[in-house]
């Protein structure tokens, strides 16, 4: 069995009364774990392992399995993907079962240090994949390059290259859309032909529709946020195809993977750190544990490191790359000292149940035979309520008063059922707006585990939520919601706001600017859109890698993940850092002499 969920049993004797405890809750999860806990992929390839590969890449997430994919178009070059975690279950290809996924052993969990203003108990964490496919295989599925503005920031900031004229051919490069309505109405912004199937959900339940209606009676106007105008409302893009979630993996390794004899792929290989020669300061080889046993891999042309915004400035740091004050604090020889781990940042979001609205006529709750009735008909059709992810699709860009650039949002609001535990994300009687502070002025860091470095929880400090201007645009954010609540459409379809004040905010007066920035400093969130650990730039400008995506001051090296990203985009980051891993394949080949 590749996926093992969430251990129900556990969670049921410290609170009996969840609803993921009720008798039909764990009936049906039951029903899911036997018909989705197994994999479709096996390791089939029975060549022979070089002495030696031509390259190692760590991690095979979402940019792991981009950059495996690219390299391996040459035949001559042989490639080893390691992944720390499994291969990829067939649960998690349907879009409504995602709530499923928390806690199983396809999540890396990790504990963010408590702090005052961005992370106030000991239970604040960050999640990602940890499966074939990382946190592709598990995300929302969003699929939101970002703004015009943040790719020409980059630039800006030194970062030849990456201007947005630039990478968006590389955004088409891998794209697959499979929605004529969005290509005919934005031909110069999307392709066909590429890895990564991209489509709206094939059902789109009545709350959905009732929200857009909503937002267009508010003035906002349907837009492709992937083209010409990121501002408005849209029914999103998804990387799924015909119903069914398209990973990374998926999409990228999964139609190779039988067919170039030059992939090799180890699952549950763990990296321990890079070998590097540190009088010639060139990256070697990898160490790795594989199945509980110590592995050595050497490349003979350069180490890739795509293990995420977590785990690629850990690996680099455990290494002897990073700076030189934590190393030497952790007994670990410093080869280069750079600034790895620092610019961790992330969308600040007020999230589920924080605005919540209820209509009871609208409820898609419905009982086990139901559910099992639509994950059969999801089966034999892959449409139906299973194929969405309800009124999720919905979501909407905002620019407020704090935003210079007139085509460039700096919140976004995503809707979301307030499902049940451990029960498909279709079924709710209410459901809640996050707002989303896309521009975000904290900045956290990463340090090594002091206890247990290789294997321990990295240290994860998320920085300081105390910048006015960032407590300011999420109010105005909040406003919009309180606007939506107002429309002729929700108050005809009978929708009503949770208007009951939240403590330790009871004493102001819901509705009232003190109220709402209460609230945010006291709810407000981060998100799993951490980016920027391994900031690509200029060297002085605090850079771990240059633009090419090279790291400093080390031969053989590359970082190439969303830790690459200077500053988040203005959207859910997957899509970015598969664009990253296109431009990055690229560089290699060029680096090596390849041609296109």
């Amino acid at each position: 069995m590749t996926w093992v969920p969430a251990n129900l049993s556990e969670k049921c004797a410290s609170n009996p009364s969840s609803s993921a405890c009720s008798p039909a809750q764990i009936l049906f999860l039951a029903f899911i774990v036997n018909l989705f806990s197994s994999s479709r992929d096996n390791n089939s390839n029975l060549e022979a392992e070089p002495k030696k590969y031509d390259f190692i890449i760590v991690g095979a997430g979402s940019a792991g399995c981009v950059v495996a994919n690219r390299l391996t178009e040459i035949n001559r070059w042989n490639v080893l993907l390691l992944e720390d975690g499994v291969e990829e279950p067939r649960v998690v290809e349907v879009p409504a079962l995602g709530g499923l996924l928390s806690g199983s052993n396809i999540m890396y969990t990790y504990k963010v240090q408590p702090d005052i203003n961005s992370c106030k108990t000991k239970s604040c964490s960050f999640v990602r994949g940890k499966v074939m496919g990382g946190s592709s295989s598990v995300h929302g599925m969003v699929y939101m390059r970002g703004n015009r503005v943040d790719f020409d920031n980059w630039a800006k900031l030194g970062n030849i290259g990456w201007n947005f004229t630039q990478v968006l051919p590389y955004f088409k490069k891998s794209e697959d859309n499979g929605d004529k309505d969005i290509i005919n109405e934005n031909p110069g912004y999307h392709a066909t032909g590429g890895y990564q199937s991209v489509q709206k959900y094939p059902y789109t339940d009545v709350n959905t529709k009732i929200a857009m209606e909503a937002f267009e009676e508010l003035g906002y106007k349907l837009t492709d946020p992937n083209g010409e105008t990121q501002l408005g409302v849209s029914n999103i893009q998804w990387t799924i195809k015909n119903g069914v979630r398209v990973s990374t993996n998926a999409g990228f390794i999964r139609t190779i993977r039988n067919q170039r004899k030059n992939l090799f792929i180890k699952t549950e290989a763990h990296a321990t750190s890079v070998i590097i020669d540190p009088k010639a300061k060139k990256a070697l080889g990898v160490k790795y544990t594989h199945k509980g046993k110590s592995k050595i891999a050497y490349a003979k042309k350069e180490i890739i490191l795509s293990a995420g915004t977590i785990e690629s400035p850990k690996l680099l740091m455990l290494s002897g790359i990073g700076p030189k004050e934590i190393l030497e604090k952790r007994n670990i020889k410093v080869i280069q000292d750079l600034p790895v781990g620092r610019n961790m940042h992330n969308h600040i979001k007020i999230g589920k149940l924080d605005f919540s609205f209820t209509n009871k006529s609208y409820s898609t709750l419905t009982n086990l035979e139901n559910m099992k009735e639509d994950v059969f008909r999801y089966l034999k059709t892959h449409d139906g309520p299973d194929s969405t992810r309800g009124i999720g699709a919905v979501m909407a860009f905002v620019k407020t008063k704090f935003e210079d650039n007139e085509n460039a949002p700096d919140i976004q609001l995503q809707f979301n059922p307030n499902e049940l535990s451990y029960q498909p994300s279709v079924y709710y009687d209410s459901f809640s707006v996050s707002v989303f502070l896309l521009t975000p002025k904290i900045r956290g860091h990463i340090e090594l585990n002091e206890t247990d470095p290789v294997f321990g929880n990295p240290l994860i400090f998320p920085g300081n939520f105390t910048a006015q201007s960032d407590i300011d645009t999420l109010v105005e954010g909040i406003r919009v919601v309180l606007k939506l609540a107002d429309t002729k459409t929700f108050k005809d379809s009978g929708y009503q706001l949770n208007k009951v004040p939240k403590s330790p905010c009871k004493q102001f007066k819901f509705g009232s600017d003190e109220y709402f920035k209460c609230i945010v400093v006291e709810y407000a969130a981060l998100t799993s859109h951490y980016v920027g650990t391994c900031k690509m730039g200029t060297r002085d400008s605090g850079a771990v890698v240059d633009p090419r995506l090279r790291v400093y001051g080390v031969k053989g090296i590359r970082v190439i993940d969303a830790s690459n990203m200077p500053a988040v985009v203005r959207g859910n980051p997957v899509a970015a850092t598969i664009m990253i891993a296109e431009k990055g394949s690229d560089m290699i080949k060029e680096d090596w002499k390849i041609r296109k």
